[in-house]
């Protein structure tokens, strides 16, 4: 301790507690310091506060007083304070507020001037303690028990006792007579009555028996083996006149609750088959629910959360007229199925079965399986790496599956020859369209069709697209619309894209019949000329794709240059655009690079087992549980999914061709080829020429002559 130090006033120094000093010192210094801990407690208030027990506030005239929590306090009225008084705890302090729990007090009144100081906490008392305070207002057992209302005298007896524990007693003396004990002084109003009863049953034997006034309205009756032929205990309630059995505990076990007749067990405890009858006295399942005729026998739940009226919860049951059972569902909530306790199916509150599933869009699912069957008719499921689908006929070939619009077959899939697939559609039509394949905005892009001859066609999806019919022995141009025959109207590849090769015993076959043609003449001077000049242009050459392909194995090929061609027509004053032999095609292209694709090995999906733990049921407040227990379980946990094999691919450019420049996105390059039809051009030269020889020969003969 540093010194000086004052204490209550005064201050004290090392030298009065040297030496002989301390005999006088410290008794001083211990006086002043108890003076000065109690002056450093001690405020007053004048907040307004009336006496008694509770919470207390008050604003102190002082502030940073050393109170804490816990802090013994009295609090003593400033003008009386041996007579009015609280003493209380502190459960709250900062600066000037104040909070005390007032446990004990003295006097009464509602006051403004208070003295607080340390100590209080509690009081003893010498005289009589107050029931207020939780005396009992006396000073002797007798007058202790009247104050309480426990009856009268130094050694009371009671007029009632009402006891929720337990009573713990050497004995209990009712008032036995020869025949019965009461619990009044009056037979004639008996609250309890032991003995034996009244009774025309012949078998019931001694009783307790309730009633008043004289009226037994219950009894507790033993019964043996009279005309029961079995002994137990009968319970009776009703009046002296009309007392009814309503429950039968019998010496076996068994457990009878009847009807309000009195005379059915309508609640059967069957104890050797340890099985519960309801409605019949033979059970024979652990619970047996039997019903009368005409009348639904159900097992209803509900609780809280749902309500309890009969439009509420959930209810098993079976109809009483035809026999039919239900799972009943009242509220807006899913109806579950499990095994193996784990979840395998639900009918959830929209009227959606779901298996392996919670969710009603299997078809969106990227891994995973599940069936969904939803109440607007969608049928839907996944599968992880399998069929999703297996349908089986057996016996006959013939449908498997039919599809129909507005309950009329559309088309079916089935089999033919025992392991064959036919597609079949029940469009009734002698020429058209039956099966259309379309794209992903609803236009179709392919027809599966029969020509007007009964034959199948493959072709396009309008009157202008082009269509292959399968004719008895030839392959002809079909009209994609209606099957019909289109003659002279579609081209075989175009001069964007070309066939390569055609391999056929006999050549092209071309229409020559003077009835389809017109305006038939000779070769003028001017074709002459430029026949003489073609037939000159003649040479030999290699394509470049092949020679790119092939290198120097790249073969040989003999014809013109349709350039030249086009040149030698101009020379003549001619316009090579004008003769058939003559072909020049433009179109537009893109060239887009696609990259290489890296191949990928199939691997199957992986698992982990993972561990769920047990849950502990729960309840609420009122006893209904909220949480089902679950006991500890393993469910599987996707690891990685499934991935599927990928080939690889070479890096490639991807050429995209547009007839028009109209149809062309921006940047495409206009592009033109020029073509030879050889039949006609070969024609064309071999008319100049005989009609060249024709007038040589001509002057030859004018020579001779």
């Amino acid at each position: 301790m540093a010194y000086p130090v004052t204490l209550n006033g005064r201050t004290y120094t090392l030298a009065d507690f040297e030496g002989t000093n301390y005999v006088d010192g410290l008794p001083d210094a211990f006086e002043d310091f108890v003076t000065h801990a109690g002056s450093i407690y001690k405020t007053t208030s004048t907040t307004s506060n009336t006496i008694g027990t509770g919470s207390k506030s008050f604003t102190t005239a002082d502030n940073s007083l050393p109170y804490q929590e816990g802090t013994p306090l009295r609090i003593s009225d400033g003008a009386a304070p041996a007579t009015n008084w609280m003493d209380g705890i502190v459960t709250a302090y900062s600066g000037t507020s104040l909070t005390v729990n007032v446990v004990s007090y003295a006097g009464s009144g509602t006051l403004t001037d208070w003295d607080i100081n340390i100590g209080g906490g509690g009081t003893s008392y010498t005289g009589t303690l107050p029931i207020a305070q939780g005396g009992t207002g006396a000073t002797t057992a007798g007058a202790a028990a009247t104050n309480l209302g426990l009856g009268t005298g130094d050694s009371p007896t009671f007029a009632g006792l009402d006891v929720t524990g337990t009573i713990t007693s050497d004995g209990l003396d009712l008032g036995v007579t020869t025949d019965a004990a009461t619990a009044s002084t009056t037979a004639s109003d008996y609250q309890i009555q032991l003995g034996a009863a009244n009774s025309t049953t012949g078998d019931i034997g001694q009783n307790i028996s309730f009633g008043s006034s004289g009226t037994t309205t219950a009894s507790i009756n033993s019964y043996d083996a009279g005309a029961s032929s079995s002994t137990g205990l009968a319970f009776f309630t009703g009046s002296s006149s009309t007392l009814r059995r309503y429950l039968d505990i019998n010496s076996n076990g068994d457990i009878s609750f009847y009807d309000q007749t009195a005379v059915n067990q309508s609640f059967f405890w069957d104890a050797s088959a340890e099985s519960l009858g309801i409605g019949t006295s033979s059970p024979n399942r652990l619970l047996h629910l039997n019903t009368t005729s005409g009348t639904n026998g159900r097992i209803h739940f509900t609780n809280a959360t749902t309500g309890t009226t009969t439009g509420d919860g959930f209810f098993i049951g079976q109809d009483g007229g035809d026999g039919n059972v239900s799972l009943w569902n009242f509220e807006n909530n899913y109806l579950r199925f499990a095994t193996n306790n784990t979840e395998r199916m639900r009918i959830d509150s929209s009227g959606n079965l779901l298996v392996g599933t919670t969710n009603t869009d299997p078809y969106n699912f990227t891994s995973g399986s599940g069936i969904a069957v939803r109440a607007d008719g969608l049928f839907s499921c996944a599968v992880a790496n399998n069929n999703t689908i297996a349908i089986n006929r057996t016996g006959s070939d013939g449908s498997i599956a039919q599809f129909r619009k507005d309950g009329t077959p559309v088309g079916s899939i089935g089999s033919v020859s025992g392991s064959g697939l036919y597609i079949q559609s029940q469009q009734n039509t002698t020429a058209g369209p039956l099966v259309q394949i379309m794209d992903s905005g609803g236009s179709s892009v392919l027809t599966l069709g029969v020509t007007g001859g009964a034959y199948g066609y493959i072709g396009g999806t309008s009157g202008s697209q082009v269509g292959i019919g399968f004719i008895s022995s030839n392959v002809r141009p079909i009209t994609s619309s209606d099957g019909q025959n289109a003659d002279n109207v579609f081209d075989l590849g175009v001069g964007t894209v070309r066939w390569d090769d055609i391999y056929a015993t006999n050549g092209t076959i071309q229409t020559s019949d003077a009835n389809e043609k017109q305006q038939i003449a000779s070769l003028t001077d001017a074709e002459i000329t430029a026949a003489k000049a073609i037939s000159k242009l003649f040479k030999t050459f290699k394509w470049n794709d092949k020679v790119e392909a092939k290198g120097d194995a790249a073969r040989t090929h003999t014809g013109v240059i349709a350039q030249e061609v086009e040149q030698a027509m101009t020379d003549a004053g001619l316009d090579a655009g004008n003769y058939a032999f003559f072909i020049s095609t433009t179109w537009w292209e893109t060239q887009t690079e696609v990259p290489a694709v890296e191949a990928v090995e199939a691997q199957d999906a992986v698992y982990e087992d993972v561990i769920i733990p047990a849950i502990e049921e729960q309840l609420d407040e009122e006893g209904n549980v909220v949480v089902e227990a679950q006991p500890e379980r393993v469910e599987q946990n996707l690891v990685s999914e499934a991935i599927e094999a990928v080939e690889a691919k070479e890096a490639y450019t991807r050429t995209d061709t547009y007839d028009t420049a109209e149809e062309a996105p921006e940047g495409a390059t206009e592009r033109t080829r020029l073509g030879i039809r050889y039949p006609e051009l070969l024609a064309f030269i071999g008319a100049a020429t005989e009609q060249r020889l024709a007038s040589i020969e001509a002057r030859l003969d004018a020579l001779e002559a």
